[in-house]
């Protein structure tokens, strides 16, 4: 990345961060703020072109990432593309990660929505994009009610994210930039990662109520210690950081691509095992286990201690963004609880 995408406050609250939508906004200077409006088709095709790349047939794709706005196109040899606008200022150097690790991914084969051109500076336009290969299909998101199509798809999901943990890196947390093709990030001790802001989760999630007293003690107690097990965590290795099916673009059993990778990092990759069945129900863990690990696998104490760890993030951006729970779905608040409940003594 070049200093005209970067700035002081941007690496320092890069590197204070846990976990990108629970804290941008509690950072600070990174907050995003206010949205700036989606940019007209002219515009993005202004871009593109400064870009070099010719392309035609612009169209809006609704709806779009929180702080994104996204257009489908063709480009002149008939490859289709989705060009990726970001529309406020905290999503420029992200995606200039973004598409830097693209290149990498590409050396490993990870399936992925690769990054064909990219503009992170505003020279020729106020916002930052990204101009990325089509891959086709739905989020894997359309499959939630079907489990026979879906478990047929957990095994090259699986495939996928072993892929990416085979790629290592220098330091640990939130991805900061490449260096030589080597992802990097600002950390350099995992543990001091996972349970930084602990304290500001938990105080948020006490005032709000989420949690009582007794039950913050607890959780202040699991992580003032680092669990048996952690010395696994010892070589960083790259997560994707935000794997749920809505990030992972399926076209049949076999074929998907995962998507969206500005929050990318460094770590263990039994927190990106973790992270992910917090994304879903238990009755799927069994298939995705045996996929991952290759045999029969049952989480322990390290697994819920990530678990929690990420249970409490994401219960922070929920109040956030005001999500509620979906109708006949368990409250995501007992995630916490469950891990809880497997940790507490």
């Amino acid at each position: 990345m070049t200093d005209s995408v970067t700035t002081d406050s941007w690496w320092r609250e890069r590197s204070a961060q846990f976990y990108p939508k629970a804290d941008a906004a509690i950072v600070g200077a990174s907050s995003p703020g206010a949205a700036n409006a989606r940019p007209e088709a002219g515009v993005v095709l202004e871009a593109c072109r400064s870009a070099g790349m010719v392309v035609s047939g612009l169209e809006p794709l609704v709806p779009g990432g929180t702080l994104h706005a996204l257009f489908r196109g063709v480009r002149a040899d008939g490859q289709g593309i989705v060009v990726k606008c970001g529309l406020v200022e905290s999503t420029r150097a992200s995606l200039a990660i973004e598409a830097d690790l693209s290149a990498v991914l590409v050396g490993v084969a990870v399936p992925h929505a690769r990054v064909l051109a990219a503009d992170a500076t505003g020279t020729h336009v106020p916002f930052p994009f990204t101009i990325m290969q089509e891959v086709g299909g739905e989020p894997l998101t359309v499959l939630d009610n079907d489990e026979t199509r879906l478990e047929e798809a957990i095994e090259p999901y699986a495939s996928a994210l072993r892929a990416t943990h085979g790629i290592g890196g220098s330091g640990f947390g939130l991805l900061m930039g490449i260096e030589s093709s080597v992802p990097w990030a600002a950390s350099s001790q995992w543990w001091d990662y996972v349970r930084s802001r602990v304290d500001d989760h938990c105080s948020i999630l006490l005032g709000s109520g989420v949690i009582t007293g007794d039950q913050r003690e607890s959780i202040t107690s699991i992580f003032e210690r680092a669990p048996v097990g952690l010395a696994t965590a010892a070589a960083p290795r790259l997560l994707h950081g935000d794997c749920g099916m809505h990030n992972v673009m399926y076209r049949d059993p076999r074929t998907i691509a995962l998507i969206d990778w500005e929050d990318a990092l460094l770590g263990d990759p039994l927190f990106e095992v973790a992270q992910w069945a917090t994304f879903q129900p238990r009755r799927r863990w069994d298939a995705f286990f045996r996929s991952y690990f290759g045999h029969h696998w049952t989480p322990g104490t390290l697994f819920w201690t990530y678990f929690l760890r990420i249970a409490l993030a994401k219960q922070v951006v929920r109040s956030r963004f005001g999500y509620k729970d979906l109708p006949g779905r368990k409250p995501s608040v007992e995630r916490i609880f469950t891990a809880l409940d497997h940790l507490a003594p």
